[in-house]
């Protein structure tokens, strides 16, 4: 229970109910709730991307977001959920992604993604400025156009991050792109900093 509740009064507090009231919810969800809930809770993130029943429960909880995460019911089980996730290990991280249902408009998504660190590897433990993902339904997606972009958060705040073009839709290609754009931002920002490309800072 303490759960559930913890993850409505995160949503309540971090999106003012205007918010809600003036822009589409499958953009919210897409856009703001799994991005903040990826840098700011993101170990309850992981615990539920890893459940057997993770489809499920981001299937319910893009549709009724503003109350928390849903408890499943096993019955439920049964049926194939709108929402997929499946997870990737790649040079010593862990990618999942997620597959909404099919993006009816940009900038909605094609595929969204959270990189982690493999569990247990504490040399490599952290929540990367950039990991989180998101290939998005472009302008001229039928023409092949289709961006890859992100959410990376940084002190100001959140901005959102084009990375270029992707194309194609294989998840195992995306999964790759992601985790060694992740991993050359990290080691450049080690190195001694490194300018995110085309930031747009979040209007809300």
């Amino acid at each position: 229970m303490r759960v559930y509740l913890m993850i409505s009064i995160f949503a309540l507090f971090a999106f003012p109910q205007h918010t809600f009231a003036q822009q589409n919810n499958e953009y919210i969800f897409q856009h703001r709730i799994l991005p903040r809930f990826y840098y700011e809770n993101p170990a309850l993130l992981r615990m539920m991307l890893r459940k057997q029943s993770a489809g499920h429960i981001l299937t319910a909880f893009s549709k009724d977001f503003e109350n928390g995460i849903p408890v499943i019911d096993e019955s439920s089980l049964s049926k194939k959920p709108k929402w997929e996730v499946d997870s990737m290990v790649i040079d010593g991280v862990v990618a999942y992604i997620i597959t909404p249902p099919t993006p009816s408009r940009s900038p909605l998504c094609h595929f969204i993604a959270a990189v982690y660190p493999v569990e247990g590897d504490t040399s490599k433990f952290f929540v990367l400025r950039n990991g989180f993902y998101t290939l998005e339904k472009g302008f001229g997606d039928d023409t092949g156009y289709t961006p890859l972009c992100g959410w990376v958060y940084s002190k100001e705040g959140y901005s959102h991050a084009n990375y270029g073009d992707f194309n194609g839709r294989s998840k195992e290609k995306f999964a790759k792109r992601i985790v060694s754009n992740s991993l050359k931002i990290k080691a450049l920002e080690q190195a001694g900093g490194v300018t995110i490309p085309n930031k747009e800072k979040e209007d809300n």
